[in-house]
């Protein structure tokens, strides 16, 4: 009997002895530590860099073709010939004698500065020409940007189209809303609302 009580006796003080190491014992955090490039510090213990060192670190160069720039999707003289534009979501450089552009497509850029232009005929939306001096020019299409030396008979048919012709131009015909028109014309005609002419 009393053997037994020994080994009962035994088996809980073990038992209670592994409860209390268990609730005792606090785990502590992992600690990595890496190798330096270095020299070794005056403690022995290795030195932890902040920075990597530029053996491991990759390297990016920036170079001159990394530089965003505009693409040209079409250049071309003119060559005394109409120019119909009818592609969308394209920058056109036009040279040259260009009797007439016509701009059919969306979301177009046209420069035109280095040609003479006699008309323009804008049908698409969200066209922005740039020129010098042009001859006569129709919008019908709506948010579309002209910024032109001069310009002669201006038509709007759009809306919330803008031009600029700092050179003057002659008769204005606005039938769109929200146009804004900064250019000294002769003869205006205003057949809509909130257009500003000036």
């Amino acid at each position: 009997m009393r053997t037994r009580a020994r080994r009962l006796a035994a088996a809980l003080a073990l038992v209670s002895a592994l409860f209390v190491a268990g609730c005792s014992a606090v785990p502590q955090p992992l600690v990595t530590r890496l190798p330096s490039d270095g020299p070794p510090s005056a403690s022995g213990e290795p030195s932890v860099s902040a920075s990597p060192s530029a053996s491991r670190a990759p390297t990016a160069t920036a170079t001159a073709s990394s530089t965003p720039s505009a693409s040209v999707d079409d250049a071309g003289d003119c060559a005394g010939q109409e120019r119909t534009i009818s592609e969308s979501d394209r920058t056109v450089v036009l040279t040259g004698q260009c009797p007439l552009v016509r701009i059919e497509g969306n979301a177009v850029t046209v420069d035109a500065r280095g040609a003479t232009v006699g008309a323009v005929a804008v049908a698409g939306d969200r066209i922005a020409l740039a020129a010098g001096a042009i001859g006569d020019a129709t919008v019908d299409g709506n948010d579309a940007s002209l910024d032109v030396a001069s310009i002669g008979a201006l038509t709007i048919r759009g809306d919330r189209n803008t031009v600029v012709a700092p050179g003057g131009g002659g008769d204005l015909v606005v039938a769109g809303n929200d146009n804004i028109v900064t250019a000294p014309v002769s003869n205006v005609t205003v057949d809509g609302q909130r257009n500003r002419i000036g």
